[in-house]
């Protein structure tokens, strides 16, 4: 056998590194809030806070290597009609 070094072929990479975090803080009942919070909570009100974000963050380099391989394989051939091995 005889493995050739490999080359360098294509290559991918990318990467999302930035959550895009954002969330609210509201009074409860959502969408009919009885007061604004950025105003003051009262003490005696309950609040209800959304966090939303991407799922996950990742970042990537694939390369892509080429190269050849051979095999020395051997091989015999037996003849069909003679029984002997060409």
């Amino acid at each position: 056998m005889v493995i050739q070094s490999p080359s360098n072929g294509r290559s991918l990479a990318s990467e999302v590194l930035n959550p895009n975090a954002y969330g609210v803080i509201r009074a409860d009942s959502r969408g009919n809030e009885r007061f604004d919070v950025l105003q003051g909570i009262p003490t005696s009100e309950s609040l209800y806070a959304n966090a939303f974000g991407l799922n996950y963050l990742l970042k990537y380099m694939f390369q892509e290597k080429t190269g050849k391989v051979t095999y020395s394989v051997p091989v015999q051939k037996k003849n069909r009609e003679s029984g002997r091995f060409v």
